[in-house]
């Protein structure tokens, strides 16, 4: 059972484990605003002892010459590099969710089109996801109806003013993961028309159906890996080698 360590023990047990830490005064004030967890468990991996001559009982150790500093400097560059990428991400969640909802409504005009069974993708391996999305729309809407309290105002303004609540306007309150599982549903003639699209915009992207599929799955599932603050660089280097095997150029 882990207990409760100080910042000054901390700063002794990096000690302890191989670690320079130059500037402890420094060091304490960057473990009280960062977390020991998030820096030093988050960071940690490159700098570790893994040669079993140095290290033949593969104890936690630090490689020679480590500084706290080093750490830090790593824990830096990842946030860094997720502000880079946030404005791109949120960019690519509003143009799949717009282009997902309009061309779903685009080939079935009837009011709720998305509540219909029918409407989607006929393979028996995808009825459990289609049934769990249907359930999740239909929810949504259901639950902005009658209360008096509600989650996105939004929607019930919309329903109160035009007495449904069309998909293009549900797809603002998905997740990505959400609007991903949708997607995953759907029939293919649905799916190659964005892919079309996004051929359009010069996006290169494979012609089987089931490799976009696994592809935005593993995109989205990145993405909820770096919204929650691990490591983007670990999980931008791990997503990019499976997205590699089934999106081929």
């Amino acid at each position: 059972m882990k207990v409760f360590a100080s910042h000054d023990e901390q700063i002794q047990i990096l000690r302890q484990r191989g670690m320079i830490v130059a500037d402890e005064a420094a060091a304490k004030r960057i473990l009280a605003r960062e977390n020991y967890y998030a820096l030093i468990d988050g960071y940690k991996e490159p700098f570790l002892e893994r040669d079993e001559r140095l290290n033949p009982y593969g104890l936690e150790r630090y490689a020679a010459g480590t500084e706290f500093g080093h750490v830090y400097a790593l824990y830096g560059f990842d946030r860094e590099l997720r502000m880079l990428m946030l404005n791109e991400l949120l960019k690519f969640e509003k143009n799949i969710k717009s282009k997902v909802a309009y061309r779903f409504s685009e080939k079935f005009q009837a009011m709720d089109s998305f509540l219909e069974s029918a409407n989607y993708s006929s393979e028996a391996e995808r009825h459990h996801e289609r049934d769990r999305i249907i359930s999740t729309l239909a929810n949504l809407i259901k639950s902005h109806k009658k209360r008096d309290r509600v989650r996105y105002p939004a929607i019930r303004e919309f329903y109160d003013k035009h007495k449904n609540v069309p998909l293009w306007v549900l797809v603002n309150f998905l997740s990505l993961g959400q609007i991903s599982n949708f997607y995953s549903v759907i029939d293919d003639e649905l799916r190659s028309g964005l892919h079309a699209t996004s051929q359009k915009n010069s996006v290169r992207i494979t012609n089987r159906p089931s490799c976009r599929r696994k592809s935005l799955m593993r995109f989205c599932a990145w993405c909820s890996r770096t919204a929650i603050s691990l490591r983007t660089r670990k999980c931008c280097t791990d997503s990019a080698s499976r997205i590699r095997k089934n999106w081929p150029a």
